[in-house]
């Protein structure tokens, strides 16, 4: 599936495509659903095709990106010799504010202990230059936010979003903001 034949990749196209069409040529709002979810729509679509279709099993449908080989299948671990802490750490000494859901909602693919390394890990960086790391390298319980440095974890209880952190976020901003 060609995920733009359902809806163009670009905001000039929303009076066009699926939304256009349920919309009836009028621009969506913006609480209304975007170029995502309209992708999502049609491969819905078209795992209901599949399900009827007699010359599939239904049990047995996959989804492959087609450049996922270009970029990910032949490549080692030396092809991309980057940490997600050399990204962190290349933020210091400015404030850096972390945040990750709870594995509880999300499942374990969300990596909090790996986010959480990963911050604490930039800390030594923070530290020679003079600012505030983390402070710790054990975990912190989920909901107990680590801000006292210049750089700061938080893991809130809900799942891929950055709503429930928020206060978290704004008490570890307005420390560096008039």
């Amino acid at each position: 599936m060609d995920p733009t034949s359902v809806q163009a990749d670009n905001g000039g196209g929303l009076t066009k495509g699926i939304i256009g069409l349920v919309n009836k040529g009028q621009p969506r709002k913006p609480d209304q659903w975007g170029a995502l979810k309209a992708w999502a729509w049609g491969a819905g679509r078209v795992l209901d095709y599949l399900q009827i279709d007699r010359r599939v099993n239904a049990k047995k449908v996959g989804w492959m990106a087609g450049n996922y080989v270009k970029y990910a299948g032949p490549l080692t671990p030396k092809d991309f010799p980057v940490d997600a802490r050399g990204l962190v750490a290349l933020c210091a000494p400015r404030p850096v504010f972390v945040g990750v859901g709870s594995p509880n909602v999300e499942g374990i693919w969300i990596d909090s202990r790996g986010t959480f390394m990963a911050t604490s890990l930039a800390s030594p960086v923070y530290e020679l230059l003079g600012n505030k790391g983390l402070g710790t390298t054990e975990m912190p319980p989920e909901g107990t936010p680590l801000i006292g440095g210049d750089l700061a974890f938080s893991q809130h209880h809900g799942g891929h979003s950055n709503g429930p952190n928020w206060p978290t976020f704004i008490e570890f901003a307005s420390r560096y903001l008039d």
